[in-house]
């Protein structure tokens, strides 16, 4: 998706060099009724730096209407065991909003360093890994990697 991307080094600190950080917005099509958004920052360079420390994996999505439900449950159930599954996974949370009515949900999950997330996604670990049945819940997501500070907790 994000074709010409210069990467330097071999682990990636989540600061990117961007021409004003230009929001882009990709489109998957889903058949003739409707389109998932997938939103991303277009990123000119990225900076790369070695770090041992542990990285927050973060997806975000608005669920499609009538979808919020379900697609909390499947990050309970489908969601939560790929991460469980994969060497290097220190834990996971699923935040949802306070208002009940809102439509974003997270999945966030905590690795305990930069090359156990590659280990786990493999060359497209900046992309976001739907699984079976997941776009018809969801109207936009996106995927963000951030170094975690090492004041934070990861218990």
């Amino acid at each position: 998706m994000l074709d010409g991307l210069g990467v330097k080094g071999n682990n990636a600190c989540m600061s990117c060099y961007c021409d004003k950080n230009a929001k882009a917005d990709f489109t998957v099509g889903l058949g003739s009724k409707r389109a998932l958004r997938q939103t991303s920052i277009l990123r000119g360079v990225m900076t790369v730096r070695n770090s041992s420390r542990p990285i927050a994996r973060v997806f975000r999505a608005t669920a499609a209407p009538g979808c919020r439900d379900e697609l909390l449950q499947r990050f309970h159930s489908s969601s939560a065991t790929l991460v469980n599954s994969k060497a290097g996974c220190l834990k996971y949370r699923i935040l949802e909003p306070v208002d009940a009515s809102a439509p974003e949900v997270v999945f966030e999950s905590i690795w305990r360093d930069l090359d156990a997330v590659k280990v786990a996604f493999g060359d497209a670990w900046q992309q976001s890994h739907l699984p079976e049945g997941y776009s018809a819940l969801m109207t936009a997501y996106s995927v963000h990697h951030f170094l975690v500070s090492e004041s934070s907790t990861t218990k």
